[in-house]
């Protein structure tokens, strides 16, 4: 549901233009656009980073590893190996990417970059519009966290997908 193009612009282009917003329009400083477009470059940057190392470390096969997998079809129904095991070597898909890419499933690298350009923005907004004030403003809490639900929503459709597991 959520494609590569609509991530950056969610996680990363969309919280920019707030920040852009936000720091010109209702601070008027170029300090608060300075720190806050760089944090929020820092912050996608390392995710990145981190989120890719993961996968190609921890890895775990996706939900829907079999459709990549394209297996052999078995000439007998009891012809699978012992308690159904079987290895990568089953696989008749030749493009090794996808293949690769079935293995890729910890942690979801659209959840965790939609995390770290949301949830800057969660932040940036509490501070900026001082949340924790104690002056009584309701409509604030749900200003702040509205980013956070959006970030929720890209790693429930994740899910429905079949692209992760929940643990991912």
């Amino acid at each position: 549901m959520v494609t590569v193009p609509a991530l950056f612009v969610l996680a990363i282009v969309a919280p920019a233009c707030v920040i852009v917003a936000v720091a010109l329009g209702l601070k008027r400083s170029m300090h608060d656009l300075h720190v806050g477009l760089l944090g929020l470059l820092m912050g996608v940057s390392l995710t990145l980073m981190f989120t890719n190392c993961l996968k190609n470390v921890v890895g775990e096969p996706r939900p829907n590893l079999l459709a990549r997998c394209l297996p052999v079809k078995p000439s007998h129904p009891l012809s699978d190996p012992p308690q159904g095991l079987s290895t990568v070597a089953i696989c008749t898909q030749r493009d090794q990417a996808v293949l690769d890419e079935g293995f890729r499933s910890f942690p979801s690298g659209h959840t965790s970059l939609s995390f770290a350009g949301l949830a800057f923005l969660t932040l940036f907004l509490a501070g900026k519009l001082h949340v924790f004030d104690r002056q009584g403003h309701t409509y604030k809490p749900f200003v702040v966290f509205l980013p956070l639900l959006a970030a929720a929503t890209v790693g429930a459709t994740r899910l429905a997908d079949h692209w992760h597991h929940p643990p991912d």
